[in-house]
């Protein structure tokens, strides 16, 4: 129950944070347009792979360490903040060296600069998120994250409209984002880890050392996700990358629901792994069961709108944009299962295999790109189309390795979601039938029917287990009566 309640704290967060998501791509990447977007999207890709890299697995250890003994919680976290104070340095000379290397116009440079200022914040911040997340306080997080969203997109928004429409203008907002969204975490952290203690030089010591797997891990995947953007960037226009990046960041809007299930289950993985492992192979079945029956729908319906949701967005100038997200959207489905199974394994202790997997994978990922994006231009094709190809092909083959990695009970719980995935998926082709004659109308038309579909037949097939419907239910009734209660006492404390 508590699993659900937290997966249901940070999804009561969702809409509001798409919602403000859509309204940032709405209007600031049609107002940029694909040029100056591009800077923006290449900014960011770059500084997220340097923090990986410099991240030295802290922040994993930090969640397993206090998960298994929070009593520990204010010395694992002062450590940790100390840490990754020291990190921000190399991260600001490392992004400044690389936009130098690389030959980046100047206006790019000054982008990356302040992005990585942005990133700085968040590399220390991380630790207090975390923190939260082990001490299983995922509503903090989830309101930082829209605190994060709303400054982001609300000042974006100002900022374009009142004729500032420079990559660098949008990036001095995203630093005011990430410092703001910090500062709440760090205020809420004051009653949870009340004990200021000290940094001390054998936790510091034991993040740099446990940590080495995970940095590992992170900065592989970090290359294997990001890489295609910065290789495109440097034999691609900023156009291209633009519309390139316009497209992932519609994906990574629907990137957070694996995330948000993962980081709710963690610290009972964790747990579970060392007392009661039947319980973390169930734990693991239902939240699997869950993305499984979310992602097949939301991939199918991201394909057949592509073309009228970048079209309302974006406008004219990203045409190609909708290619590359029909691309994409197939992703999904593999991305969510690989995220849930990549957690369960780092939760089993086994990050060893999992970084190797993601390391071959890499390399696999850049020596894609680096055949595919010549080879589509020399086609007279645009180079978001082979970068797109590139992840597609990775993420399978990312899905596929995980799969086999797996410890025996974790496949069999894959096993048993054969007959949910299977009844997900007629629903999903039903769905897909009927959205298909109204694909082209406006974005909101086929979104409604689908969404309706997809119930309905949801519905008459069971998609969701009548026992995990129940609970479910009640886990929402639980929420609604707490946000009542609070609700009545605050206009009591207010009288």
């Amino acid at each position: 129950m508590k699993i659900l309640r937290n997966a249901a704290a940070q999804l009561v967060g969702l809409p509001v944070s798409w919602a403000l998501s859509f309204i940032f791509l709405a209007v600031v990447p049609r107002a940029l347009g694909p040029g100056e977007l591009g800077r923006w999207s290449v900014a960011w890709a770059v500084c997220l792979v340097a923090r990986s890299v410099l991240d030295t697995g802290t922040t994993t250890v930090l969640w397993k360490d206090i998960s298994r003994r929070p009593e520990r919680a204010s010395v694992y976290l002062s450590s940790a903040i100390a840490l990754r104070i020291l990190l921000t340095v190399p991260l600001l000379l490392g992004v400044a060296g690389f936009a130098r290397l690389a030959g980046y116009a100047p206006q790019t440079r000054l982008v990356l600069l302040l992005i990585a200022l942005a990133t700085a914040v968040n590399t220390v911040a991380a630790a207090a998120t975390f923190t939260l997340q082990a001490l299983e306080r995922m509503h903090i997080n989830a309101i930082a994250g829209v605190l994060n969203n709303t400054v982001l997109s609300g000042l974006a928004v100002l900022v374009v409209l009142a004729g500032y429409r420079q990559a660098a203008d949008v990036a001095w907002v995203a630093v005011v984002a990430a410092v703001v969204a910090a500062a709440y975490q760090f205020w809420k952290l004051r009653d949870l880890a009340p004990h200021r203690a000290r940094p001390e030089w054998q936790v510091i010591r034991h993040y740099l050392v446990a940590g080495v797997p995970y940095a590992v891990g992170a900065a592989t995947l970090s290359l294997y996700v990001w890489i295609d953007g910065i290789l495109l960037s440097m034999m691609a226009t900023s156009a291209e990358v633009g519309q390139y990046g316009a497209a992932t960041q519609l994906i990574a809007t629907m990137g957070f629901l694996p995330s948000a299930v993962s980081a709710a289950v963690f610290p009972t993985l964790a747990r579970n792994f060392l007392d009661d492992r039947q319980r973390m192979v169930a734990v693991a079945e239902r939240s699997l069961r869950i993305l499984i029956m979310l992602s097949l729908p939301m991939a199918a319906g991201l394909a057949l709108t592509a073309r009228s949701l970048v079209g309302a967005l974006y406008g004219n100038g990203y045409g190609p944009t909708a290619v590359v997200l029909e691309i994409l959207a197939v992703t999904l489905v593999p991305v969510y299962i690989a995220t849930l199974l990549g957690t369960v394994m780092v939760t089993n202790d086994r990050q060893n295999a999992w970084t190797w997997m993601t390391a071959g994978l890499a390399v696999a990922n850049i020596g894609l790109n680096l055949i595919l994006i010549p080879t589509f231009h020399r086609m007279g094709q645009h180079g978001g189309y082979a970068a797109a190809t590139a992840v597609l092909i990775t993420d399978l083959a990312t899905a596929v390795g995980v799969l086999v990695l797996a410890s025996p009970a974790i496949r069999g719980a894959v096993a048993r979601c054969g007959a949910d995935g299977l009844r997900s998926l007629l629903a999903t082709l039903g769905m897909a039938a009927l959205v298909w004659p109204v694909r082209d109308q406006m974005f909101l038309i086929p979104v409604a029917v689908g969404a309706a579909a997809y119930v309905c037949l949801g519905g008459v097939l069971r998609v969701v287990p009548p026992a995990e419907l129940e609970v479910l239910k009640q886990v929402l009734s639980r929420t609604a009566a707490r946000m009542t209660w609070r609700r009545r006492l605050a206009r009591v404390e207010s009288g």
